[in-house]
Protein backbone atom coordinates (compact mmCIF):
# COMPACT_ATOMS: atom_id res chain seq x y z
CA UNK A 1 0.00 0.00 0.00
CA UNK A 2 0.62 3.59 0.19
CA UNK A 3 2.73 3.24 -3.28
CA UNK A 4 4.49 6.23 -4.27
CA UNK A 5 5.80 7.19 -8.63
CA UNK A 6 8.53 8.89 -9.55
CA UNK A 7 7.83 11.83 -11.62
CA UNK A 8 8.81 9.74 -14.98
CA UNK A 9 6.92 6.72 -13.62
CA UNK A 10 9.05 4.50 -12.27
CA UNK A 11 7.99 2.88 -8.50
CA UNK A 12 9.62 5.15 -5.63
CA UNK A 13 8.07 3.28 -2.68
CA UNK A 14 5.61 1.37 -0.57
CA UNK A 15 4.23 0.63 2.14
CA UNK A 16 4.51 -3.46 3.04
CA UNK A 17 1.71 -5.97 3.76
CA UNK A 18 3.23 -6.87 7.30
CA UNK A 19 3.92 -3.08 8.18
CA UNK A 20 2.42 -1.74 11.78
CA UNK A 21 1.83 1.63 13.03
CA UNK A 22 4.55 0.75 15.49
CA UNK A 23 6.72 -0.69 13.22
CA UNK A 24 6.16 0.22 9.64
CA UNK A 25 8.27 -1.17 6.86
CA UNK A 26 8.65 0.77 3.80
CA UNK A 27 10.91 0.22 1.00
CA UNK A 28 12.34 3.47 -0.79
CA UNK A 29 13.96 3.89 -3.87
CA UNK A 30 15.96 7.17 -5.16
CA UNK A 31 17.05 7.05 -8.96
CA UNK A 32 19.53 8.69 -10.72
CA UNK A 33 19.43 11.17 -13.76
CA UNK A 34 19.35 8.76 -16.18
CA UNK A 35 16.23 6.67 -14.78
CA UNK A 36 18.23 4.27 -13.22
CA UNK A 37 17.99 2.87 -9.61
CA UNK A 38 20.71 4.53 -7.70
CA UNK A 39 19.60 3.69 -3.89
CA UNK A 40 17.10 1.80 -2.44
CA UNK A 41 16.38 -0.16 1.17
CA UNK A 42 16.95 -3.51 2.05
CA UNK A 43 14.74 -4.74 4.96
CA UNK A 44 12.60 -2.10 7.06
CA UNK A 45 13.94 1.91 6.57
CA UNK A 46 14.34 2.02 9.86
CA UNK A 47 17.06 2.64 12.79
CA UNK A 48 18.75 -0.43 11.55
CA UNK A 49 18.39 -0.64 8.55
CA UNK A 50 20.37 -0.48 5.34
CA UNK A 51 20.72 1.37 2.49
CA UNK A 52 22.21 -0.06 -1.23
CA UNK A 53 23.90 2.09 -3.82
CA UNK A 54 23.90 1.20 -6.84
CA UNK A 55 26.99 2.18 -9.25
CA UNK A 56 26.90 2.01 -13.23
CA UNK A 57 30.15 2.09 -15.88
CA UNK A 58 29.76 4.45 -18.92
CA UNK A 59 27.85 1.32 -20.32
CA UNK A 60 24.68 1.67 -18.17
CA UNK A 61 26.27 -1.86 -16.21
CA UNK A 62 26.30 -2.44 -12.43
CA UNK A 63 29.99 -2.52 -11.25
CA UNK A 64 28.94 -1.80 -7.96
CA UNK A 65 26.50 -2.60 -4.68
CA UNK A 66 28.29 -0.12 -1.55
CA UNK A 67 25.84 -0.14 1.67
CA UNK A 68 25.62 2.45 4.74
CA UNK A 69 23.55 2.23 7.34
CA UNK A 70 23.49 1.31 11.21
CA UNK A 71 22.43 -2.63 11.17
CA UNK A 72 24.88 -4.69 12.83
CA UNK A 73 24.26 -8.25 11.65
CA UNK A 74 25.58 -8.30 9.40
CA UNK A 75 27.29 -5.04 8.97
CA UNK A 76 26.37 -2.93 5.79
CA UNK A 77 30.12 -2.90 4.71
CA UNK A 78 30.17 -6.42 4.66
CA UNK A 79 27.33 -6.74 2.14
CA UNK A 80 29.56 -4.41 -0.47
CA UNK A 81 30.10 -5.65 -4.14
CA UNK A 82 31.93 -4.93 -7.28
CA UNK A 83 31.41 -7.09 -10.80
CA UNK A 84 33.86 -6.47 -13.71
CA UNK A 85 33.25 -6.73 -17.61
CA UNK A 86 34.91 -6.95 -20.65
CA UNK A 87 33.86 -5.33 -23.82
CA UNK A 88 31.47 -8.24 -24.79
CA UNK A 89 29.80 -7.21 -21.33
CA UNK A 90 30.45 -10.58 -20.45
CA UNK A 91 30.97 -10.48 -16.32
CA UNK A 92 34.73 -11.30 -16.12
CA UNK A 93 34.55 -10.54 -12.22
CA UNK A 94 33.26 -10.64 -8.38
CA UNK A 95 34.43 -9.75 -5.36
CA UNK A 96 32.14 -9.82 -2.13
CA UNK A 97 31.85 -10.72 1.70
CA UNK A 98 35.55 -11.66 1.28
CA UNK A 99 35.27 -13.87 -2.00
CA UNK A 100 36.60 -13.18 -5.29
CA UNK A 101 35.64 -14.49 -8.43
CA UNK A 102 36.64 -14.68 -12.11
CA UNK A 103 36.14 -15.95 -15.27
CA UNK A 104 37.90 -15.91 -18.95
CA UNK A 105 36.18 -16.53 -22.22
CA UNK A 106 37.81 -17.92 -25.71
CA UNK A 107 37.18 -16.03 -29.12
CA UNK A 108 33.88 -16.88 -29.45
CA UNK A 109 32.67 -16.44 -26.34
CA UNK A 110 32.76 -19.90 -24.57
CA UNK A 111 33.50 -19.61 -21.06
CA UNK A 112 36.88 -21.46 -20.44
CA UNK A 113 38.37 -20.57 -17.10
CA UNK A 114 36.34 -20.17 -13.69
CA UNK A 115 38.44 -19.17 -10.62
CA UNK A 116 36.33 -18.70 -7.02
CA UNK A 117 38.76 -17.73 -4.64
CA UNK A 118 42.32 -19.45 -5.27
CA UNK A 119 40.24 -22.41 -6.73
CA UNK A 120 40.23 -22.64 -10.51
CA UNK A 121 38.31 -24.88 -13.15
CA UNK A 122 38.90 -24.78 -16.53
CA UNK A 123 36.85 -25.37 -19.54
CA UNK A 124 38.04 -27.45 -23.38
CA UNK A 125 36.11 -26.25 -26.18
CA UNK A 126 36.51 -28.64 -29.34
CA UNK A 127 37.04 -25.53 -31.83
CA UNK A 128 35.46 -28.00 -35.04
CA UNK A 129 32.11 -28.23 -32.86
CA UNK A 130 31.89 -25.65 -30.43
CA UNK A 131 31.32 -28.45 -27.24
CA UNK A 132 32.45 -28.80 -24.38
CA UNK A 133 34.84 -30.97 -24.48
CA UNK A 134 36.44 -31.49 -21.26
CA UNK A 135 36.02 -29.85 -17.58
CA UNK A 136 39.53 -29.89 -15.38
CA UNK A 137 39.19 -28.79 -11.53
CA UNK A 138 39.56 -29.86 -7.91
CA UNK A 139 36.25 -32.45 -8.94
CA UNK A 140 36.75 -34.93 -10.94
CA UNK A 141 37.85 -34.02 -14.62
CA UNK A 142 35.48 -34.78 -17.15
CA UNK A 143 35.90 -35.98 -20.51
CA UNK A 144 32.66 -34.80 -22.73
CA UNK A 145 31.67 -37.24 -26.07
CA UNK A 146 28.88 -36.84 -28.42
CA UNK A 147 26.73 -39.14 -30.74
CA UNK A 148 26.68 -38.51 -34.47
CA UNK A 149 23.47 -36.08 -33.72
CA UNK A 150 25.50 -33.95 -30.96
CA UNK A 151 24.18 -35.50 -28.06
CA UNK A 152 26.04 -35.52 -24.70
CA UNK A 153 26.99 -39.04 -25.07
CA UNK A 154 29.32 -39.22 -21.62
CA UNK A 155 31.17 -37.41 -19.74
CA UNK A 156 33.24 -40.04 -18.00
CA UNK A 157 31.31 -40.76 -15.31
CA UNK A 158 27.49 -41.15 -16.91
CA UNK A 159 26.54 -42.81 -20.35
CA UNK A 160 23.90 -41.44 -21.67
CA UNK A 161 21.55 -42.85 -24.92
CA UNK A 162 18.93 -41.41 -27.01
CA UNK A 163 15.46 -42.63 -28.61
CA UNK A 164 14.99 -42.25 -32.44
CA UNK A 165 13.41 -38.70 -31.91
CA UNK A 166 16.74 -37.42 -29.75
CA UNK A 167 15.05 -37.57 -26.01
CA UNK A 168 17.37 -38.98 -23.39
CA UNK A 169 16.10 -42.53 -23.20
CA UNK A 170 18.85 -44.00 -20.73
CA UNK A 171 21.19 -42.86 -18.31
CA UNK A 172 23.62 -45.17 -16.67
CA UNK A 173 26.09 -44.50 -13.97
CA UNK A 174 27.88 -47.46 -12.95
CA UNK A 175 25.38 -50.14 -12.28
CA UNK A 176 22.67 -48.00 -12.39
CA UNK A 177 20.78 -47.20 -15.20
CA UNK A 178 17.58 -44.89 -15.40
CA UNK A 179 15.27 -44.83 -18.27
CA UNK A 180 12.47 -42.42 -19.36
CA UNK A 181 9.52 -43.53 -21.58
CA UNK A 182 7.23 -41.71 -23.33
CA UNK A 183 3.62 -41.85 -24.01
CA UNK A 184 2.06 -41.86 -27.64
CA UNK A 185 2.07 -38.20 -27.46
CA UNK A 186 5.54 -37.66 -26.19
CA UNK A 187 4.62 -36.32 -22.61
CA UNK A 188 7.28 -38.18 -20.25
Amino acid sequence: SNITYAPFGGSSGWTWGNSTAANPNAHVRHYDLNGRISSYTLGAASANGVVRTVNYDAADRITGYNHTGTGTAPSPASLDQTFGYDELDRLTSYSGNGTTQAYAYDATGNRIKATFGGTSYTNTIDPLSNKLSATTGPVPAKTNTYDGAGNLSSDGTLVITYSGRGRPYSIKNGAVTVYQLFNGIGQR
